[in-house]
């Protein structure tokens, strides 16, 4: 489709390793357990802006962020990822502030779409196929995007049955062990499905498409804080008994966001030494959760 590095990072990608936090938002809410999803959504952020950026700055020796647009991106996605907390300090989060959260990721697409900096690098594919006549490229394209996309709709037929599964073993997780529902969310469900962001960082770096590590980093916090927390709302609000057990993983995820986009605009990038630090804030927010519940 012609669609440029960035714009394949953020737009396709981003959604996609943003699928699985998506389909277990949106099962939570059906199963009546919408907080699960919100208490998945704040440990993927945290995971996504901690070991999903720090393992790939360790491959590459530093990620640079030449884009100014990038950098400021990034104060956006720290904003974002803070929204639902400050939103829900009031005990629930609304329908309505389920909608303000999809207004607000949908206000960042409708800004990417504008900023033709973006769009500047093509993302060439390797199988590039010559053929004797427009017409037979063109079908040849069309089959090849038939087939994709077929591909997709099975992945997604997938990732729908999985995430039904993982909330079913999560609630018998709960109920059998006496394990709070707030930890699985931040810690066993929130690293299970942000492995594919993990995954795709480290395989970008090492495939020399550094760019698309921090389109797909910073998309999907934005889209997790807004379009699922936001969905996951919508169609059930979620409301919190007690905002303790949410105390500490507030001020990590304040603190680990804006650590996140300062380092980006301390010499336009993100050193091994920071990477480093983003890691540690995680365990070491990890180890304080541990010995607290």
């Amino acid at each position: 489709m012609k669609l440029s590095e960035f714009a394949v990072s953020f737009i396709v990608i981003a959604f996609a390793t943003s699928l699985p936090d998506l389909f277990v938002g949106v099962m939570s809410a059906f199963h009546g357990k919408p907080e699960l999803s919100f208490a998945n959504i704040i440990g993927a952020n945290m995971v996504t802006l901690t070991l999903a950026i720090g393992i790939p700055v360790i491959f590459a020796r530093g990620i640079f962020a030449k884009s100014a647009t990038v950098r400021k991106d990034s104060l956006y996605a720290a904003l974002l990822a803070f929204m639902p907390i400050f939103l829900i300090f009031d005990g629930i989060l609304s329908r309505v502030d389920g909608m303000l959260l999809i207004a607000m990721m949908g206000f960042y697409i409708v800004n990417v779409l504008y900023q033709r900096e973006r769009f500047s690098k093509i993302f060439k594919s390797k199988n590039n196929h010559k053929t004797k006549s427009k017409a037979k490229s063109e079908l040849l394209l069309f089959r090849q995007f038939l087939r994709d996309f077929s591909v997709l709709f099975l992945a997604i037929v997938v990732l729908i049955v999985s995430a039904e599964g993982v909330i079913r073993s999560v609630l018998k997780i709960v109920e059998n062990f006496n394990i709070p529902i707030v930890a699985m969310g931040l810690f066993i469900v929130a690293i299970s499905i942000t492995l594919p962001e993990i995954i795709f960082g480290v395989r970008a770096i090492l495939k020399k498409h550094e760019n698309m590590v921090l389109g797909n980093l910073i998309g999907s916090v934005i889209i997790n804080s807004g379009l699922v927390i936001g969905l996951t709302a919508v169609i059930s609000p979620i409301q919190i008994g007690s905002l303790n057990g949410f105390f500490i993983s507030s001020v990590f995820t304040v603190v680990i966001a804006l650590c996140f986009a300062i380092f980006l605009h301390t010499d336009k990038k993100i050193s091994v030494f920071e990477g480093i630090s983003l890691i540690a804030l995680y365990f070491i927010f990890g180890a304080i959760t541990f010995f607290s519940i």
